[in-house]
């Protein structure tokens, strides 16, 4: 037995005993070396990526002691492993600790051979193993099916990866969580240093490079509070009071004549919910936005009698008054709203005695509101208006929720193993309803022959829910006129209708448009047999600037963009860490605000990058890899925070209170 004492000599007789043991130890040894070494050739196929490492003696027999340590101050029966160091570091475990479970989760079905040599030596299941990638829900859903003492989480994968491993120990409310190789070679000091801004955890220490954290849990003391409880449901606040609880929408406005204005929604975001009357003390008070802010504000003269503040209860009413209460609206998925809209609900709260700076607006991305309002307001009260970025969270949530459906989401792969591949397609561009802008905007294509060979989807038949031009379901000159001026080309546009009208409905992924919605609805083949992606966002002409998940999606699925939606959308998106691609794109579009400027730069550069053949596209399509990787990263990383980016905005409301 050779002794490895002498590297630990202030430690105790009982941990040098338990070192010598494991490293002496049968499964270590011998022919099984090749499991463990570190700098082998043959590590790539056989090694288990462990711990202990034969030819860094120095500094592996004090990492062990460290694991030691901990094992025996934790005393863990049940322990989630990530990252296949399952066999040296379950075989730690089960020397130091005896009665121990091991659930570990690799990639790799190699593993499987040395856990099944592990378990038949101790005669048990030490190991159980989950073979596949750990940030997918079949992982987390094979996670959850029991409760965990301890997590260890192999540290020698990128951030996301790492972020997402950690995320799916603190979900699991697995108290201790250990996580190996916290240095500046890995993803996970930028990981923990990430998540922890947004979850609840305590530093235990930091030695060897490993990172003990204390799992607090989500103690989420924000209370919610509402006016009505029937049948143990929380009827959102701004419901009718004299209206029975419908949930379904279409059955809601033929019973009473009129759209829904508040629903339940976000309702995975209120962990607490009382109603008032039984609060002491601080509390939100949530309105769950449904449909146009004007309805809910009662702006719209036909929706003046449901303003959402005529139905709070008298006693909720002087709690709000008094500051006590804070009213919060959840729009979380909507951006597109107005100053005009923002001065009206300004105005009423006036009537009803509640100071502005109680009341949070909450929604998407909007960069222009903020700045406007505040132009308009002089005073001191003023309405929060708070970018919640749900959109951008819940689309790059949508990869981890999809992205095992092999329909999905391109593979990273691609960018590698199909670079000599040419594309069938130079463009794909999505337009469900359409919008004057839209319809402009296919117009374009349309008259520069650029419909044929690319990828654009628009349906301007009438009865679908789709067309929407306006009152006569045609171009408005209006509209048309701020897009392209007062010229030829304008009124040729306008002229295209009856000729697009033929050719509709032209269908890309999905043939029913109607029954697409926004998030969620993924299909890679569209981008994978084209270049580059015309984004044709919710707003182009209007004085508010705001984006949708539209300019998400090409990022999720590797393609460059243009973006056809307002002023300073790229120079949003840069601001949020995303790249963008100038020189490869000429991007001077995105700072003109002027509609009709704007729409001829676009143009213009849309029919540079047609010009280009095929093979040329190919060329410069590669040419921003880097971009496309850094992009599609980002976005996992910011689908990693979904869940808590959304409870901090509430936490934090909550705190300022």
């Amino acid at each position: 037995m050779i002794d490895y004492s002498n590297y630990i000599p202030e430690e105790t007789k009982e941990i040098k005993n338990l070192v010598n043991k494991i490293f002496n130890h049968t499964l270590f040894t011998g022919e099984n070396e090749k499991w463990i070494m570190h700098k082998e050739p043959f590590r790539e196929e056989f090694s288990d990526g462990g711990c202990i490492d034969f030819y860094q003696l120095e500094h592996s027999v004090p990492h062990i002691v460290h694991i030691i340590k901990k094992l025996q101050h934790y005393k863990p029966k049940t322990i989630l492993e990530i990252g296949m160091n399952v066999c040296s570091f379950s075989i730690v475990s089960k020397l130091v600790l005896g009665d121990v479970k091991v659930y570990s989760i690799d990639r790799q079905p190699k593993f499987e051979e040395r856990k099944n040599e592990v378990n038949n030596f101790f005669g048990e299941e030490l190991i159980t193993s989950y073979i596949g990638n750990s940030d997918r829900t079949l992982c987390r859903n094979w996670v959850n099916q029991r409760s965990y003492d301890l997590a260890w989480i192999d540290g020698k994968h990128d951030k996301v990866t790492a972020m997402y491993d950690i995320m799916t120990a603190y979900y699991n409310n697995i108290p201790i969580i250990m996580c190996d190789n916290y240095d500046d070679y890995t993803g996970v000091k930028p990981a923990i240093e990430t998540l922890k801004e947004y979850i609840n955890v305590k530093d235990i220490d930091i030695n060897y490079h490993i990172f003990t954290l204390q799992n607090l849990g989500a103690n989420r003391n924000v209370i919610f509070g509402y006016d009505r409880l029937d049948d143990n449901f929380f009827v959102p606040n701004g419901y009718p009071s004299h209206f029975k609880w419908i949930e379904d929408v279409v059955k809601y406005k033929e019973e009473y004549g009129a759209e829904k204005v508040v629903h339940n929604l976000f309702r995975e975001f209120q962990t607490n919910q009382k109603l008032v009357d039984d609060i002491t003390g601080k509390f939100l008070y949530p309105v769950e936005q449904f449909g146009a802010f004007d309805k809910l504000i009662g702006k719209d003269e036909n929706y003046k009698d449901f303003c959402f503040l005529k139905n709070v209860k008298p006693s909720t009413l002087k709690r709000l008054q008094s500051g006590e209460g804070k009213i919060v609206v959840f729009a979380l998925e909507e951006s597109r709203v107005e100053l005009e809209e923002m001065i009206f609900f300004h105005n009423v709260l006036d009537e009803y005695g509640i100071n502005q700076n109680n009341v949070y607006y909450i929604f998407g991305n909007n960069w222009s509101l903020e700045f406007q309002y505040k132009n308009w307001c002089k005073s001191d009260n003023k309405i929060n208006i708070v970018n919640s970025f749900e959109q951008l969270y819940l689309k790059g949530s949508d990869w981890f929720t999809l992205g095992e459906q092999p329909i999905t989401f391109a593979e990273s792969s691609r960018l590698y193993s199909h670079k000599d591949e040419i594309r069938k397609h130079k463009f794909v561009c999505f337009n469900r309803r359409i919008r004057p802008h839209r319809y402009a905007l296919i117009a374009m294509l349309h008259h520069n022959n650029l419909l044929k060979n690319n990828l654009v989807s628009f349906s301007l038949e009438l009865g679908k829910d789709l067309n929407h031009l306006g009152v006569n379901r045609k171009p408005d000159l209006d509209t048309m006129t701020r897009i392209c001026g007062k010229t030829f080309l304008r009124d040729t546009y306008i002229d295209y209708f009856d000729e697009l009208l033929k050719m509709s409905p032209k269908t890309i992924d999905y043939e029913n448009l109607t029954n697409i919605q926004g998030p969620g609805f993924e299909s890679r083949y569209p981008y994978e047999s084209s270049y580059f992606s015309i984004v044709t966002e919710t707003a182009f002409p209007e004085p508010t600037y705001f984006s949708t998940e539209k300019i998400y999606r090409p990022m999720l699925h590797f393609h460059p963009f243009i973006v056809y939606g307002s002023p300073y959308t790229l120079k949003n998106l840069r601001e949020l860490g995303f790249k963008t691609f100038s020189p490869f794109i000429d991007e001077s579009y995105d700072e003109v605000l002027s509609s009709f400027k704007r729409m001829q730069l676009i143009t213009k550069e849309v029919k540079r990058l047609c010009s280009m053949s095929l093979e040329e596209l190919n060329s410069w399509y590669y040419e921003m890899k880097d971009i496309l990787l850094h992009n599609r990263q980002l976005m996992k990383e910011y689908g990693v925070l979904y869940t808590e980016s959304q409870h901090k905005i509430f936490e934090d409301i909550y705190e300022l209170s």
